[in-house]
């Protein structure tokens, strides 16, 4: 039997070097688990709260040509918008603006419902075939006033799949970021070698 004596130290002990080998580490690790289950959920429940029903939402990320993120599913105006969204992202100024903009949509053109489908290989806002659904029009009028406002719906939802890549990848940028590595030592209260390496 041998007794092995450590001595292991805090971040803010360690010399910059050190703190930097630190950071790499665990950056590495991050990387490697950086799990988006939480995001989705959130931009699911987003998109519910403005009428939009996600059955899938498809990403690759990220900073690569063609990265982005598009989803499946439909969309049909929801008259509770407004207060759906108040209870789950009062804050969010983008997503009251495509609401407001769906509802100004609905008013101009009522009684139709929108699919949404993948098309390609990619996933971004341009992958996604998107059909519109009304009733009989009775004059060439209506049918030009639906035509127009399935145009605009389908691009008030393409909007709304960027804006899910934003906050995506938002999310990813400080999961590795600094900030993100300080918080996550200071909630777990790591230690670490001399070299700035992790002691388990």
């Amino acid at each position: 039997m041998r007794t092995i004596e450590t001595t292991v130290y805090k971040l803010n002990e360690l010399s910059e070097s050190s703190q930097a080998v630190a950071y790499q580490q665990w950056c590495e690790g991050a990387c490697d688990q950086f799990d988006y289950d939480f995001m989705k959920d959130d931009i699911i429940e987003l998109g519910n709260c403005i009428g939009i029903n996600i059955d899938e939402f498809l990403y690759s990320g990220f900073h690569s040509q063609g990265d982005g993120a598009c989803i499946t599913g439909d969309y049909e105006y929801n008259p509770n918008w407004k207060a759906k969204l108040a209870g789950y992202a009062p804050l969010d100024e983008a997503m009251y603006d495509l609401g407001e903009a769906l509802e100004v949509i609905n008013k101009w053109s009522e009684s139709f419902s929108v699919n949404i489908t993948h098309s390609g290989r990619y996933y971004h806002e341009n992958s996604v075939d998107i059909e519109c659904s009304y009733d009989d029009c009775e004059t060439d009028v209506e049918v030009a006033e639906r035509t127009l406002a399935c145009k605009v719906v389908g691009d008030l939802l393409r909007k709304f799949m960027k804006y899910s890549y934003t906050l995506l990848e938002n999310d990813y940028e400080y999961s590795m970021s600094e900030q993100a590595f300080i918080d996550c030592d200071r909630g777990n209260e790591y230690e670490y070698y001399s070299d700035g390496k992790l002691y388990y």
